[in-house]
């Protein structure tokens, strides 16, 4: 599945980088699906992504210690506050609150079938709301997902003054083409951003498929 989602997080930056493209300065990759609490591009529609840390981190503001520890991310409080159809399948929602967790948990027994353990442990940093957040899904299931936030809390928030505390960016693809636990929509493969100039901006899937001919 992670080969799949790198793909869709390459898919997401044609969809919503602009051509400048600046490295950022520190980041980390999580994975995990995307819940709905009713139908999708429906406005006032809830969602919550449960995610975990991939394995290897490339450059976190504090020691991930992935042997020891399993990271856990919750974005939840999402609700769908604008729905744009634009023709053929395809949907550009934006949603409003949004709350970032990430959770540093010794048992490492996470379970999409069970929510609550993914909120277990030491609860690391807090975030949000999103200052906007967009989600991009055409008809084939894939898309795209980005939005700004602030890091304001948890036990490493003060390691964060080393990258930034604020202007962060939630960023990656998504898609429902792999095999999804029971009750999610699709899979998210996403990235925290520090200092990353990486608008959200829409692009079309013709543009998208032309890269691929």
């Amino acid at each position: 599945m992670r080969r799949l989602l790198t793909t869709l997080s390459v898919v997401a930056i044609v969809v919503m980088a602009p051509l400048a493209y600046g490295q950022p300065e520190s980041f980390f990759d999580w994975y995990g699906f995307l819940q709905l609490s009713g139908p999708d591009n429906t406005v006032g529609t809830g969602g919550v992504c449960r995610a975990l840390f991939d394995v290897v981190q490339p450059d976190p503001c504090f020691p991930v210690d992935t042997a020891t520890n399993e990271y856990t991310v919750v974005i939840d409080n999402l609700s769908i506050a604008t729905v744009v159809n634009m023709g053929g399948g395809n949907y550009r929602t934006t949603w409003s609150g949004g709350q970032i967790r990430v959770f540093e948990d010794p048992l490492k027994n996470a379970d999409w079938a069970a929510p609550g353990t993914f909120l277990e442990g030491t609860l690391v940093l807090i975030g949000g709301p999103y200052a906007s957040f967009v989600r991009i899904r055409y008809a084939t299931g894939i898309g795209s997902f980005g939005g700004d936030f602030n890091w304001t809390g948890g036990t490493r928030f003060d390691n964060l003054p080393n990258c930034q505390e604020n202007g962060w960016k939630t960023f990656g693809g998504l898609s429902n083409r792999v095999t999804l636990p029971p009750g999610y929509i699709e899979a998210w493969d996403g990235q925290f951003y520090c200092n990353s100039p990486i608008p959200v901006n829409q692009g079309t899937w013709g543009s998208i498929k032309s890269l691929y001919r």
